[in-house]
């Protein structure tokens, strides 16, 4: 899962209808447990660099997703944007090569290959690809379990390759592969322990043989990074590994996410009825390719600074980020604030750690409170009366809802309908 960037083309606001539906309650889900890498902050004390590290990452993510969806669907993103000041600046603040980036990831473990060989993945739903680091990989690769499709027999080399490029100047490159992809999920049936396994024959993995620097393992724990996203936004050309599973009847085609400091979980194939309550409130996804829906405004104190609007709903981003003049505005509307560009990363601001405020994000009927517990990402430093914020600025009209948002709703993301629900948690 970088501070913004320019806005290039901007089409006009799609509305996007967002209704109360009764809650979809799938009971033929299989749950992935996932783990919490590293948060923003140690001890209560921001690791700014690394925050500043994360942001840049994340925009340049947006920026390859803008590429393949252009490349896929022979048409420009309605947001395509270059790298504007934040983010060029944010990269600035960090200098080259990325070292230390201590971002917010979540990830579980899946299967590939025959014999089956385990993995453990971030799950992405701002990208789309998946990718592990190959048996020859020289670069950055040092301690990640290795993926080698020479030694898997369901495993079918293909003729294309990929490059993803960062805005350190790094890449993670290599060729693509056919192979089989397989998730375990345990749960209770009783007394008994129940275990179930989904398989993805002939998905798409890409083996890297060369990692950037943002991927070696003092940054990247897990080995590889599994994409959530539409095949609109494939830097492969191919469908999302969950699109398999969907498309070989594994799974139905929706899935669902908790994300929290314990007892995480990616739903695939369905919802946890055990994780939420109430009705779903439901968002389309336009234009398909990112999870990009409708939101209808940010309010504080019962003053909005922000109207209809199209925002990202991503896993794999730590912050909210916005637009400059409306993330100022709600800023200078918080006692105590303060810009914390040149201090922390360009786009940061500060909130006084004894007052953290309550900022409400609303889509549709349904108003999400982003608690002060989400919305504090730690003290500049030890002692300091002075804690992070959790919405930034971004280079461009857009949003992105990240963990900040996320961990104060339950998120289904359906596939088949191209939408997205929140409910409250239980």
């Amino acid at each position: 899962m970088q501070s913004l960037l320019t806005l290039l083309f901007l089409a006009p606001v799609l509305a996007i209808a967002a209704s109360i539906q009764p809650p979809i309650e799938l009971q033929t889900g299989h749950a992935i447990e996932l783990d919490q890498r590293a948060a923003v902050a140690h001890n209560g004390v921001a690791n700014t660099r690394g925050f500043s590290v994360h942001l840049a990452r994340v925009h340049a993510k947006m920026q390859r997703g803008f590429a393949a969806y252009a490349k896929n669907t022979g048409s420009v993103h309605p947001n395509f944007h270059f790298v504007g000041k934040f983010g060029r600046r944010a990269l600035a603040t960090v200098g080259v090569p990325l070292t230390d980036d201590d971002e917010l990831l979540w990830h579980g473990t899946v299967s590939v290959g025959n014999p089956p060989v385990k993995y453990k993945v971030d799950f992405d739903t701002g990208s789309s690809d998946f990718f592990l680091p190959s048996g020859d990989c020289k670069t950055n690769c040092a301690g990640h379990v290795r993926y080698n499709g020479s030694k898997s027999k369901s495993a079918r080399a293909t003729t294309k390759g990929f490059t993803l490029n960062y805005l350190d100047g790094s890449q993670v490159k290599g060729k693509v592969y056919n192979d089989t992809v397989s998730f375990s999920s345990s749960a209770m049936n009783g007394t008994q322990l129940v275990t179930t396994k989904l398989t993805a024959n002939g998905a798409a993995v890409g083996a890297a043989s060369v990692y950037s620097d943002g991927f070696a393992l003092d940054q990247f724990p897990p080995d590889g990074l599994l994409g959530l996203g539409f095949p609109q936004i494939s830097h492969f050309g191919r469908n999302p590994v969950v699109h398999n599973l969907i498309q070989q009847k594994q799974i139905k085609p929706v899935f669902g996410v908790k994300l929290a400091s314990s007892k995480s979980e990616l739903m695939l194939g369905g919802v946890n009825p055990g994780k939420y309550k109430g009705a779903f409130t439901w968002a389309a996804v336009n234009p398909v390719g990112f999870w990009q829906i409708k939101v209808g405004s940010v309010q504080y104190k019962g003053k909005t600074f922000k109207k209809n609007f199209s925002a990202v709903v991503d896993t794999g981003t730590t912050v909210i980020m916005g637009d400059e003049a409306s993330v100022r505005a709600l800023y200078k509307a918080i006692p105590g604030s303060k810009d914390v560009s040149e201090r922390v990363s360009p786009g940061a601001f500060s909130v006084p750690c004894k007052s953290i405020p309550t900022v409400n994000i609303q889509i549709g009927n349904m108003t999400v409170p982003i608690s002060p517990a989400s919305f504090n990402l730690g003290q500049l430093y030890a002692g300091s009366k002075e804690c992070l914020g959790g919405i930034v600025i971004g280079d461009s009209d857009f949003w992105i809802l990240g963990d900040v948002f996320l961990r104060n709703t339950y998120t289904q993301f359906d596939i088949g309908n191209k939408r997205v629900g929140f409910a409250a948690l239980k």
